[in-house]
């Protein structure tokens, strides 16, 4: 295959990758559907364009990157499918560089199937699209790849020397993380600690202080341009809140929830994989074992941060670029093990691989089923009743008053469908939030107590008695089925 035509294989790969799996921006989905977190980002970064900042005006505790893309989507088109045009670069990115680091090991037609492999393995993980880590996987990709090819040369020339961007797309790659989920940068900051570490080692005091410097300019390239905006508009601490402050409240309070099912167990596993292919590299292939360290830490880090955070399957996606890493690393030493090793090594990727392609081809056809253009109406609200649920509720509700819907412990999906402008800061979630700020609940009850939104919908009463109890003092019951309950203000 040559290039141009590689080339043209992973955009049409890449192109239908997300009009098939990315329910929350591709056109064959029904758009009010999407999961929540992207939702989320819709929300507030379509509003983003109509001048209400995240943060000051929506809040929510990701970072502004996430907002950014999605408002820039909605730039391009009007609407969500903009979005698909920054999705699909990407995928079309991650797959390259995946293919190139593929390429260090195997021949041009081994480094394409395996490739190709790698990303069924990210079907189970992909979670409805727009996920904060779907932004950061290229750039996790292009920093593994010339980390690795960094420590390949070191292991065959004992150089140390590096070339300049090296250090410089790491700093990138937190710098993208920083500015969606840190957490993201977990692996590939322990990956740059490893090569630290190898600098310190061989006494490069220079080299390392370079790195050090390359790698700030990159995570500043990324971050100070959301700095400089927002300081512009005088909310440069309501993005510290938000994005920093109210995050680290939030990771030191939650508990990972992680339901056991054949799904989680794959897309969780490839952490523990990398170590056990890292371990054994190391107990066969004496020579040059310091360039596994790198290796060893990215795999420890992503296990231990998943034994406490572990719970939606889109977490892991970030480490995807691991298969390819472990690919690598049996490869390397395929000369020097014993074969029974290399065949038990084969026996069991290949058994993990096919189980991702069957849990992938499941997650993907039941997506479709749910809900694709093609589904039926009545097998569609069959599958999720909820979505009746909002139907009745808001045809109760005048179409020039839709603009005035406030939800309570709802999705913010419904934002989406009847495309209505939240009329609170705090617009979702928000006995969710409370929990983490005694400040936050203040705020959230100061806007009940005096705020102006004509409707409420609640998804299940609010834990917060003093927030239902403003609600059930200033509106009236119109509605309540099942867990939903319609609420409109008194005159």
């Amino acid at each position: 295959m040559t290039e141009k035509k590689e080339q043209f294989a992973i955009a049409v790969f890449s192109i239908l990758f997300i009009l098939l799996l990315s329910n929350s921006t591709s056109p064959l989905f029904r758009w009010y559907e999407i999961s929540i977190d992207p939702a989320w980002y819709e929300v507030i970064g379509r509003n983003w364009l109509v001048g209400r900042l995240p943060y000051r005006d929506l809040f929510d505790h990701k970072g502004p990157l996430l907002y950014a893309i999605n408002a820039l989507g909605y730039l391009i088109t009007g609407n969500r499918y903009g979005i698909m045009l920054i999705q699909i670069p990407c995928i079309f990115f991650s797959i390259t560089y995946s293919l190139l680091m593929l390429r260090i090991e195997y021949n041009r037609k081994q480094a394409v199937c395996l490739s190709a492999i790698v990303f069924i393995c990210l079907l189970p993980a992909y979670c409805d699209g727009d996920n904060d880590e779907e932004y950061a996987l290229p750039f996790l990709f292009a920093s593994y790849y010339y980390g690795y090819l960094f420590l390949k040369r070191y292991s065959s020339t004992g150089c140390t020397d590096f070339n300049v961007y090296i250090p410089f797309i790491f700093g990138i790659s937190l710098g993208v993380c920083f500015m969606t989920v840190i957490t993201n940068a977990t692996g590939v900051c322990a990956f740059a600690v490893g090569i630290a570490i190898i600098l310190i080692k061989q006494k490069e005091w220079n080299n390392l202080a370079k790195a050090i410097a390359l790698f700030i300019c990159g995570v500043a390239v990324v971050a100070v341009p959301f700095f400089i905006y927002f300081a512009f508009k005088n909310a440069l601490s309501d993005l510290w809140y938000g994005f920093w402050t109210f995050s680290v409240k939030y990771a030191k309070s939650f508990k990972g929830g992680l339901t056991i099912s054949l799904n989680s167990l794959l897309v969780y596993s490839w952490p523990w994989l990398l170590v056990a292919t890292t371990l054994a590299s190391c107990a066969t292939n004496k020579k040059n074992r310091i360039i596994r360290i790198p290796f060893l830490l990215a795999g420890i880090a992503s296990a231990v941060y998943f034994v406490f955070t572990a719970g939606p399957l889109h977490y892991p996606m970030t480490t995807i670029p691991y298969i390819a890493i472990i690919l690598n690393i049996i490869k390397f030493d395929s000369s020097t093990n014993a074969k029974a090793l290399v065949k038990a090594q084969h026996g069991i990727l290949a058994l993990v691989f096919i189980l991702n392609a069957y849990c992938g081809a499941k997650v993907a056809y039941s997506s479709l089923l749910a809900n694709s253009l093609i589904t039926s109406e009545q097998k569609r609200l069959s599958v999720k009743p909820f979505i009746r649920q909002l139907y009745d509720m808001l045809s109760i509700i005048p179409p020039n008053e839709q603009n005035e819907i406030l939800e309570v412990n709802c999705p913010p999906t419904l934002y989406m469908f009847c495309d209505a402008r939240p009329p609170y800061r705090n617009f979702s979630d928000q006995t969710f939030h409370s929990l983490f700020d005694p400040n936050m609940r203040r705020s959230i009850l100061n806007d009940f107590r005096h705020g102006s939104a004509k409707w409420i919908i609640i998804n299940s009463y609010p834990s917060d008695r003093e927030l239902l109890g403003i609600i059930q003092e200033r509106y009236t019951l119109i509605k309540k089925h099942k867990n939903l309950s319609l609420y409109k203000i008194r005159k």
